[in-house]
């Protein structure tokens, strides 16, 4: 038989496996994280008809005679680069970014890897692989705190948790005071009385100070004497404008013909040991051209009771616009009446204050939160679950592991887009996305990373190659025929 005839077979069927890997890419080609395939031939043994020889003192050198048996497929090896990120809006989903990296999930005792980060919540909370249920591993948090030093477990999200209130216990005020303020002489001062009457100050009074919950003694339209507390005031500034202070908001005690500073007034939200808000006035008057004062008046405001003033001295340096002295303050004295007793005595935090040239916008935040209950979960790109809740506030509730290999290439093929560990892989190296080094796009899916055009070039090779050998298997076949026919004639 001719070796001709049986090296064309070999070059027939390893072309025919590399057309079926070709196949088998271009049917993946839009198949989630599937890694593209190349297929390595080498030659086999040939048969030797004589060795090589060395040169002598007559002759030279002779190469040895060998013929070729034909071809094998030396190695099919996974393409491990990744794929493009195609984005799907699912807060559930993951593209991973680098070269290396697979997701850990689990059927059973079994463990898989995959590039697939096709995620999603099932009835009761659990995190799986879309398509097929497995449980995707990391580790869950307790309290909001994740440790990731531990065994990998399935990961698992509580939709009926809640987030307790938090009291407010620090009130910080942030933003700027306008360092172009520039004081007004006051003209004329109308006040406004608890008795539902307003009353004009004498323009030439230039002694009496007057100030919000002052008590004002006046003369009624039938020349008895009343008396009665002011609650607001309205200021007729030497530029022609008026300016309010009202009930609510403590005004320091202005006198005639004197002068004043605007004022400014912004509203902090703050919360009891119940979670219910209380809205409290904090007022910033400025009482000279680098210092202010802040104040939060006496009063009921939402159900929270101020019983006494807190008042804080605020200096700025004029040439740099930070603040010097008066960083922080209190509101003590306090009292709700829903039965909250937490937290009734604040802090003022005013550190972050400035004093820049511009508008005041001056802003107080306090710390504290209402109840809150389950809104919705996403996965950033450290690979952390973050729970929303309907407070506003957000908490941890697990991390999702990464397995990295020293040669990813060698891991084998389970189906439904899922590794498995092999011999020549090397073992999974579990941990955070950032102690792995590798980074992915939340809200996206990694495409395949399967090239078109260079698998349809190779087919077209491919299809050369086995014509090829098909061609030596008729023309092999001529040659037996006629070597046949010898015998016949």
């Amino acid at each position: 038989m001719m070796r001709s005839l049986m090296t064309a077979v070999s070059g027939l069927k390893n072309h025919q496996t590399r057309m079926d890997v070709i196949g088998n890419d271009i049917a993946n080609v839009n198949t989630t994280g599937y890694k593209s395939n190349t297929v390595t031939f080498a030659d086999t043994l040939s048969q030797t008809l004589s060795g090589s020889s060395s040169a002598n003192g007559t002759t030279g050198g002779v190469n040895a005679k060998q013929i070729g048996l034909g071809m094998s497929v030396a190695a099919i090896t996974n393409n491990f680069t990744a794929g493009s990120a195609s984005s799907t809006g699912n807060n559930t989903d993951l593209a991973i970014d680098t070269d290396n990296g697979l997701f850990v999930v689990k059927n059973g005792d079994e463990t898989y890897y995959t590039r697939n980060g096709n995620f999603t919540l099932d009835s009761n909370g659990n995190l799986t692989m879309n398509g097929n249920g497995y449980y995707v591993q990391g580790w869950n948090a307790v309290d909001g705190s994740v440790n990731a030093s531990g065994s990998t477990q399935n990961l698992k999200i509580d939709m009926n948790s809640s987030m307790q209130p938090k009291a407010t216990s620090t009130v910080t005020l942030s933003g700027n005071l306008s360092a172009d303020n520039t004081a007004e002489t006051i003209k004329g001062i109308k006040l406004t009385l608890a008795d539902g009457t307003t009353q004009t100050v004498d323009s030439t009074d230039t002694t009496t100070a007057y100030g919000i919950g002052d008590s004002y003694t006046y003369t009624d339209s039938s020349g008895n004497s009343q008396s009665s507390a002011i609650t607001a005031m309205t200021l007729t500034l030497s530029d022609g404008t008026t300016t309010t202070s009202s009930s609510g908001v403590y005004g320091s005690s202005y006198t005639l013909g004197g002068t004043t500073y605007p004022s400014y007034t912004t509203t902090a939200t703050v919360y009891d040991s119940l979670g219910a808000s209380h809205s409290i006035p904090v007022s910033i008057e400025q009482t000279g051209s680098d210092t202010w004062k802040a104040v939060v008046a006496p009063g009921t405001y939402d159900g929270l009771t101020v019983t006494a003033a807190s008042t804080t001295n605020l200096t700025f340096d004029g040439s740099t616009g930070k603040l010097t002295s008066g960083d922080t303050g209190s509101i003590t004295g306090n009292t709700y009446n829903n039965g909250a007793t937490q937290n009734a005595n604040m802090s003022l935090d005013f550190s972050s204050l400035t004093q820049y040239s511009g508008e005041n916008n001056a802003s107080a935040t306090g710390d504290g939160y209402a109840a809150g209950f389950y809104k919705e979960m996403s996965i950033g790109q450290d690979g952390v679950i973050t729970v929303t809740y309907t407070n506003g506030q957000k908490q941890s509730a697990g991390q999702i592991a990464i397995a990295t290999f020293n040669n990813p290439s060698g891991l084998e093929k389970s189906g439904g887009s899922l590794y498995s560990q092999s011999n020549n892989s090397g073992t999974a190296r579990v941990g955070t996305f950032a102690s792995q080094a590798v980074t992915v796009t939340p809200g996206s899916l990694e495409m395949s990373n399967v090239d078109l055009s260079t698998e349809l070039s190779d087919m077209i090779i491919t299809q050369r190659g086995f014509q090829a050998n098909s061609k030596m298997i008729t023309v092999s076949d001529e040659m037996l025929q006629t070597l046949i026919n010898m015998k016949q004639s």
